[in-house]
């Protein structure tokens, strides 16, 4: 179950363990460890309450965000047993994306989200103090989650088949330089996310764990820098009828908005357009005026890639609408980014 690539140097579970069982004994739960293998890193805790017997099989992950959660969830669909998440620090972001996908979490200062039938226990807010002394010492940076990295591994999951244009031609597309993508393709191939067959064609591998190491990197180094501008208008749900004006704009739905073009669930707060430059002709159209972000009801954010082709689709590529959705933050958010991975053809072919 677990993949030993995306972990941190360091990382003993074995000690983590031992602390969060003794912080689930603090709630008045039984709890014994029915199956821990050295060699596969596995664990399966019996977790028993006054009325019933639970059993989880415990995933180890030094970090969690709301994209991984969702990528657990997304993967874990079919296991024998629940997962209980164990993680160093449990933010408050990641808590909410857990109890939305229904899945249970805990970490090493003792905050959880465990439902165990009727018996639901909640704890948020304890602060860092184990994790400090038994969290692993972070490994040096990527040049995958660099932005150079994160605009590269948009176009490359994008569109796979993009792995093998001219290094060049690849730069001008993510709208990198040259040098940057020779250093992330030296280090795809490093980490064996990248081989080059005999005839010289790439290709890429484990591209569902490359997904999830792209969102947490755009999360982190892109998402809040493409901010064109925040704006409002007094039109109501003015994005249900807006799609010709966003192509005369040679615009593109995002976010929130494009999820809502691609299934109809998610009823969104406000429109998510991406554009090369900030589009005039639409701002004065829908009357709209510049405001702060939190008041936006609209967004308009910078195309940073330049591929002619992706521009024919009325919404930006896929990974980048499960990107917004998970940087958001918003619970219904999570839940469209899941279920956006488990029926969207391009995200279900990089699995």
């Amino acid at each position: 179950m677990f993949n030993n690539s995306a972990r941190s140097p360091g990382l003993n579970e074995c000690s983590w363990l031992d602390v969060v069982v003794a912080h689930l004994r603090e709630r008045d739960l039984d709890v014994k460890i029915t199956q821990e293998s050295v060699a596969t890193r596995d664990a399966v805790l019996t977790i028993s309450t006054r009325s019933e017997e639970h059993t989880l099989t415990a995933e180890f992950k030094s970090k969690a965000s709301p994209a991984m959660v969702a990528a657990l969830a997304t993967a874990t669909t079919t296991t024998e047993h629940r997962v209980l998440l164990i993680t160093e620090h449990l933010t408050t972001a990641t808590v909410q994306a857990c109890r939305s996908m229904g899945l249970a979490c805990t970490d090493l200062d003792g905050n959880m989200s465990l439902r165990l039938g009727a018996v639901q226990i909640e704890v948020e807010g304890r602060p860092r103090r184990l994790s400090k002394d038994l969290a692993p010492a972070q490994s040096a940076s990527s040049q995958l989650m660099t932005r150079s990295g994160v605009q590269v591994l948009f176009v490359l999951l994008s569109d796979p088949t993009t792995v093998n244009l001219p290094m060049r031609d690849l730069g001008r597309a993510s709208g990198t330089a040259l040098g940057s993508v020779s250093a992330i393709f030296r280090e795809l191939a490093a980490e064996n996310y990248l081989s080059t067959r005999d005839n010289g064609l790439r290709h890429l591998h484990r591209t569902a764990h490359l997904l999830d190491r792209w969102v947490e990197g755009y999360r982190l180094r892109l998402h809040l820098k493409l901010t064109l501008g925040s704006y409002e208008t007094d039109t109501v749900r003015w994005w249900t009828s807006a799609d010709a004006a966003i192509r005369n704009a040679r615009g593109q739905w995002g976010g929130e908005t494009a999820a809502w073009h691609m299934d109809r669930h998610l009823l969104p707060s406000r429109g998510v357009v991406y554009a090369h430059d900030t589009p005039i002709r639409l701002l004065a159209d829908f009357r709209m005026r510049k405001t702060s972000m939190s008041a936006a009801s609209v967004a308009i954010r910078r195309k940073f890639w330049h591929v002619a082709a992706w521009d024919e689709s009325i919404t930006v590529p896929s990974p980048l609408v499960y990107a917004d959705l998970l940087a958001s933050d918003d619970p219904r958010q999570t839940e469209a980014a899941l279920r956006l991975r488990m029926t969207d053809e391009l995200l279900r072919r990089l699995e």
